[in-house]
């Protein structure tokens, strides 16, 4: 899914179903997610979106609060975070586990996403990228604490292949 954002056509159709001729944008943001979550459980099935964010992002925050619109959105969420380019802290983070000796890749990573929320599973931090942007392919570096502590994470693929009978 593209992104999550009002039109004239949600507001209307939303503000139809309700019964009202206005509502607030956060309401009707509200009302979407809300929706999307329980077709999502209904049908079992995984939706990734995104919003776009507001002009916090320039201040330096990297979390929940730089979401533009209805903070709903998130609400109904099982998995918030924030992609971004590096910023000085990062880059100074990402030296430090590079120096570290534990890194498995040369790869430089030119974005990172900061994880603020996630009902998966217990990880909040880091995950440091490489995004090739011409090809919109993103090769995973390594995770780390809001504290650029490396954490050792499992090979997923290599479980999903076991498991799956998966070769190649």
């Amino acid at each position: 899914y593209d992104y999550i954002h009002t039109s004239l056509s949600m507001l209307a159709a939303i503000g139809q179903k309700a019964g009202r001729v206005s509502m607030r944008e956060d309401q009707i943001l509200f009302m979407f997610s809300d929706r999307l979550k329980i077709l999502c459980n209904k049908y079992d099935i995984f939706i990734f979106t995104a919003t776009q964010t507001n002009r916090s992002v320039y201040s330096g925050a990297s979390d929940s609060s730089i979401v533009r619109g209805s903070s709903a959105i998130l609400d109904k969420a099982d998995l918030g975070f924030v992609m971004m380019n590096l910023t000085d802290d990062d880059k100074e983070g990402f030296k430090k586990m590079k120096t570290s000796g534990k890194l498995k890749t040369n790869l430089t990573p030119n974005r990172v996403m900061n994880v603020y929320k996630n009902r998966g599973n217990a990880f909040m931090g880091k995950i440091f990228l490489f995004a090739d942007l011409s090809t919109s392919q993103f090769h995973d570096i390594c995770a780390s604490t809001n504290d650029y502590e490396m954490l050792e994470l499992p090979d997923y693929t290599e479980e999903y292949r076991k498991a799956n009978n998966v070769t190649g």
